[in-house]
């Protein structure tokens, strides 16, 4: 008499392969929802009202897992801002490719769509971090940097003055760009309009091409 199977069907049941691409996938995928649940709680609270309770419980993982991959709040808060640098390097690269100049980077319809986050961390850093400690530093001057080549490349082709410092240029030009959004009563009190209105963007738009343009090399 056959033995019989200790499955219904009589077909053992395959089991996943040690090291499967599904096996693999899991805790990739987990660590990924704790990420994007941890930087919507550090741009809504910062990082010392954000609360790792609620990080699990918007990630469905637990505490535990959350310490393991981390270790610790700062930990995870420096895991989200790698993230975002590596984002925002992607987009930077995106438009270098296209060969795109300084103006429609930093002028609000050429924003990346990781600048909004950013803003939120810039204000919750600026009101909790000692601007002597600032986290990953290097890795974000990094970022910032290629503004300031972009600059560089604008001289280069006479479109800005060449006596100017590249670095100050891209300052000033996207402190034009973010003081109303970090601060929209006081644009609002300066303009009338919210930096989001359609009327607004138009005017930033035409004055940063105003500047640049009594800027230009003779």
């Amino acid at each position: 008499m056959a033995a019989k199977d200790s499955t219904k069907s009589g077909k053992r049941k395959s089991r996943p392969r040690k090291g499967s691409g599904k096996a693999k996938a899991e805790p990739a995928n987990r660590r990924e929802r704790i990420l994007e649940a941890a930087t919507e709680e550090f741009a809504e609270k910062g990082l010392a009202g954000a609360r790792v309770d609620e990080i699990a419980k918007r990630s469905e993982c637990n505490k535990q897992l959350i310490y393991y991959y981390f270790e610790s709040k700062q930990g995870l808060n420096d895991a989200v801002l790698r993230r975002l640098i590596e984002l925002t390097h992607r987009e930077q690269e995106k438009r270098e490719e296209r060969g795109e100049q300084l103006i429609p980077w930093i002028s609000d319809d050429g924003v990346s769509e990781y600048t909004p986050l950013w803003r939120r961390f810039w204000m919750w850093e600026a009101l909790e971090t000692d601007p002597r400690r600032i986290p990953l530093e290097k890795e974000r001057r990094a970022v910032f940097r290629r503004l300031g080549k972009l600059v560089s490349k604008d001289q280069d082709r006479g479109e800005i003055a060449a006596d100017l410092d590249p670095e100050m240029f891209a300052l000033a030009f996207s402190a034009i760009r973010e003081y109303p959004h970090i601060f929209p009563q006081l644009t609002k009190f300066f303009t009338g309009e919210s930096p989001d209105a359609p009327k607004f963007k138009k005017r930033q738009r035409a004055f940063l091409d105003q500047l640049r343009a009594r800027l230009r090399s003779e």
